[in-house]
This record gives C-alpha cells, sequence and structure tokens, in this order.
C-alpha cells in the first residue's frame, strides 16, 4: 500500500486507533428496566463513565457509557426496550484523537459540551498539530520525511498541587498513553526507524497547561499534557507491517 492514498492523518488515526482496548463479550442480560449487563473477562482498562463501542451484533451495535464495572466479569450499558441477548465485541471510545489548528480543535470539544451523548468523550485526548511539512525525494525506501507535534492531554483539576498532577495525570495516565502511543509508532509498519535509538523527539511533561501568560487554558479546561515536539517520521514508499523498524 503506498501513502498517496493514505494521508498523514489517516496513518495516525489507524495508529491510535489500535491504542484503543478492545474485547469480547459472551452476553448481555437485563439488570432493570433500560439497563443490561455485558459479561466480559477481560475489562482491559476500563473504567466507570468511559464510553464503549459495541459491534458484531444485530441489535447492540453503537456507543454506550458503562457503568457498575467489575473488574474482569461484566459492566452494565443502558437501552431502551427489551432485547435478546448476543455476543460480540466492544471497544473502548478513548484515546480519542483530534487533528487541526489550536483554534479549531477548542471550537470542537467546545461542541461537544453542549451535548449530552458527547460531553465526556473529550479526554484522554490525542491530538496532531497542523500544519505538516513533508520532505521529498530522501531515497527508495522513505516517501517523506516530516515532523510534527503531538499533544496527549488529560483532564485535571485545578486544585491539583504538582505533586497531585505528577500521580493522578502523568504518572497514571499520560506516561502510559505516550510509552504505548510510541510502541504503536514502532509496531504499525508505516515508518523506518532505528531500532536502538527509535523516534527523535523532545518531550515535555505540561503541568496545568495555559497558554502565554498562563491566564488562557489549552482548549478552555483544565488539563495536564506530554506535548511531544519535532517527532521526526519517515513514512514508507510500501507499508510492512510483519517487518519494522530498519
Amino acid at each position: 500500500m503506498y501513502p498517496d492514498t493514505l494521508y498523514i492523518t489517516d496513518l495516525f488515526n489507524a495508529v491510535i486507533q489500535s491504542m484503543r482496548d478492545t474485547y469480547t463479550f459472551t452476553g448481555i442480560a437485563i439488570v432493570s428496566t433500560g439497563v443490561y449487563k455485558v459479561s466480559t473477562s477481560d475489562t482491559k482498562n476500563l473504567s466507570d463513565g468511559d464510553y464503549v463501542t459495541i459491534s458484531g451484533t444485530t441489535n447492540w451495535n453503537g456507543q454506550y457509557r458503562i457503568s457498575g464495572l467489575v473488574e474482569n466479569v461484566s459492566f452494565n450499558i443502558e437501552k431502551t426496550g427489551t432485547i435478546l441477548t448476543e455476543s460480540g465485541t466492544w471497544t473502548a471510545n478513548a484515546p480519542y484523537f483530534k487533528y487541526g489548528h489550536l483554534r479549531e480543535i477548542t471550537n470542537m470539544l467546545s461542541e461537544k459540551d453542549k451535548s449530552e451523548n458527547y460531553k465526556y468523550q473529550k479526554y484522554p485526548l490525542i491530538v496532531l498539530l497542523l500544519d505538516i511539512s513533508e520532505k521529498k525525494g530522501i531515497d527508495a525506501i522513505v516517501y517523506s520525511e516530516i515532523l510534527v507535534r503531538v499533544w496527549i492531554c488529560c483532564n485535571t483539576r485545578k486544585e491539583y498541587t504538582s505533586e497531585s498532577r505528577t500521580t493522578n495525570s502523568f504518572k497514571a495516565i499520560l506516561q502510559p498513553i505516550y510509552d504505548l502511543f510510541i510502541q504503536k509508532l514502532e509496531s504499525s509498519g508505516y515508518f523506518n526507524y532505528d531500532k536502538l535509538t527509535g523516534f527523535s523527539h523532545t518531550k515535555t511533561d505540561r503541568y496545568f497547561w495555559g497558554l502565554d501568560d498562563g491566564t488562557v487554558n489549552v482548549f478552555n479546561d483544565f488539563i495536564d499534557a506530554i506535548d511531544i515536539e519535532n517527532l521526526e517520521l519517515k513514512i514508507k514508499k510500501q507499508f510492512n507491517t510483519c517487518n519494522n523498524g530498519i
């Protein structure tokens, strides 16, 4: 497959899709009116309040906010009507992915706040900032070389101290997502990289991230973030997911 038919944003979307937990469920049983229990032997990293997408069924396909999670046993979802039980697959909706300019992404996230169905589907968020320049004509293997900036963001509390942010944001959420993101870039088969050194980039932990003098928060939300600058990626002319690296 040649990247002429797959934009850089599509490559990132595919990488981030591969980061989302997914697993099978064996059945759905009624708990009470409008509430159903989904039985699954692995809940991965799910927590109450997370959203999942159910697929592979006749009647249950769609997005649901989960509650009543019992680790590696089950979680509850809400749906109107009495529907026969089915088996299928659940996939976590997070981490979410957006690309564009800062103001555009801020506006998109603000729009989510206006909808009960989507107001909680914002974080953790991976952002690919545009514009992206491509260096062409490198060699016979590399289609183009790019330098990109990526933000990995989570919501936080205004009253948190830096110590609290280290524990609750960076160690618990952001660093694991960062590690998985780099891992999935490497295993995707889309990019050439040196297995010894990995991808060249600058990583900055952004505590309670504000703009300019700190009076305006990024995305108008209270967030902590990992800022990945000058991430150097060499896109392969032909993708090979079985032979990664160089």
